[in-house]
């Protein structure tokens, strides 16, 4: 098993130094490989990360380091110990919920659909994965499906279980609870991670196919039912990916595994005991 440790969306989340110590030494100790998590970030974003991957660098033994900002890309990929990996928030795929309606008809063109079903990744893209010692790229399990002839280049892939992000940005509603209209969005203040803890189910009034989807922080996600976790796990285990799952959409440590029978065993312990995860329901 491999742990997942960090935060993906917020540089806000990004672990004290301290808190990385312990989870990588506890990973250590469990016997866990340890991947660190990095989001998107501002030059403050690059100063915190600076200190922690000298920390992991300083350990002299490879620990991979996920980069949703290709800034953090290239930070990551000075230090001669990190193996930068490519994150989801770079790996533009049309992560649209509306699909799950569209695509029902039977009747729908099939040629598009192969389209939207493919990775952001492309040919173009080669020179800059090699020039970074990129070797693995992270992937959402897509409403559409993922193509039969979904191209990634050669690198290994992890897929995303049960949650997948459809978009994400620097304002947050958690953030500005409790603030003055004038300052409520303004980024660069401090913040009180509200997020922990509380999340959000967004409804719609006009089909019940869009009431999976979430609101955590500054992201949106949507959950996916049984119908897509059987499919992605198919398509893991043809493909010897790696399987990424989270009890939560943002708060790690995540598990992670190359087995595709390990990965099947935490979904159904971890999930047990919520409803609709492996159901075809959309109720919450």
């Amino acid at each position: 098993m491999r742990v997942y440790f960090g935060s993906e969306f917020c540089e806000y989340l990004i672990p004290s130094k301290r808190e990385l110590i312990n989870a990588h030494e506890k990973s250590l100790s469990d016997g866990f490989d340890f991947t660190f998590v990095t989001p998107p970030v501002t030059d403050t974003g690059v100063e915190k990360l600076q200190v922690l991957f000298e920390y992991l660098d300083s350990v002299e033994m490879e620990i991979e380091v996920v980069a949703n900002d290709w800034g953090v890309v290239t930070l990551a990929s000075r230090f001669e110990f990190l193996q930068p990996v490519m994150g989801r928030l770079l790996n533009k795929m049309l992560r649209e919920p509306r699909f799950n309606t569209m695509y029902k008809n039977s009747e729908v063109p099939k040629a598009p659909l192969k389209i939207f079903q493919n990775s952001g990744i492309s040919s173009n893209f080669m020179e800059i994965i090699k020039r970074y010692r990129i070797k693995r790229i992270e992937l959402d399990n897509l409403y559409q499906g993922f193509g039969e002839d979904l191209n990634l280049h050669g690198l290994d892939a992890s897929v995303y279980l049960p949650y997948g992000y459809i978009a994400s940005g620097r304002m947050c509603y958690y953030a500005a609870v409790g603030r003055p209209t004038e300052v409520r969005f303004l980024y660069g203040r401090e913040c009180q991670k509200q997020c922990i803890g509380n999340s959000a189910t967004m409804v719609s009034e006009k089909t019940a196919d869009l009431n999976n989807i979430i609101q955590k922080g500054n992201t949106v996600f949507y959950k996916q039912d049984k119908t897509m976790i059987d499919k992605a796990l198919q398509w893991i285990k043809n493909n010897r990916a790696r399987v990424v799952i989270f009890e939560d959409p943002i708060e790690l440590p995540a598990k992670a595994f190359e087995n595709i029978e390990d990965a099947e065993a935490c979904l159904s312990r971890t999930f047990e005991n919520q409803r609709n995860i492996f159901s075809k329901s959309y109720e919450n």
